[in-house]
């Protein structure tokens, strides 16, 4: 449904308009975004979590891109070295705040401290 809604509503609106701008891309952003209202409540966490990682990927390369950045070597092992200590502290200080699944995929993992 997002894909259809994602792909679909740039090409409609394009026809409508006769012509292309860069607003025409608002619309399906904001209606693909509220697809999410029809997930389960317990899975729009998860796809707001995926979306904001791909959200913060594209901001860093349009910043890149137009020179306000310059790239980081090996930025990518930066983050995941800064995610993952992140998510073992909470793992090893605060279990609660983890969701069950995950709990006990990191506890299959990492076993129990």
């Amino acid at each position: 449904m997002y894909v259809m809604v994602g792909f679909a509503t740039p090409c409609v609106v394009r026809n409508m308009a006769g012509c292309e701008r860069p607003w025409h891309y608002y619309l399906p952003g904001m209606m693909g975004g509220a697809m999410v209202l029809l997930e389960a409540p317990g899975r729009q966490l998860e796809l707001g979590l995926y979306c904001f990682t791909r959200a913060m990927e594209s901001w860093w390369r349009t910043m890149v891109k137009r020179g306000h950045f310059n790239n980081l070597p090996h930025g990518d092992v930066l983050v995941f070295m800064l995610s993952m200590g992140t998510l073992m502290t909470i793992y090893q200080n605060d279990k609660q705040t983890i969701a069950s699944h995950y709990l006990s995929v990191m506890t299959r993992f990492f076993g129990n401290n």
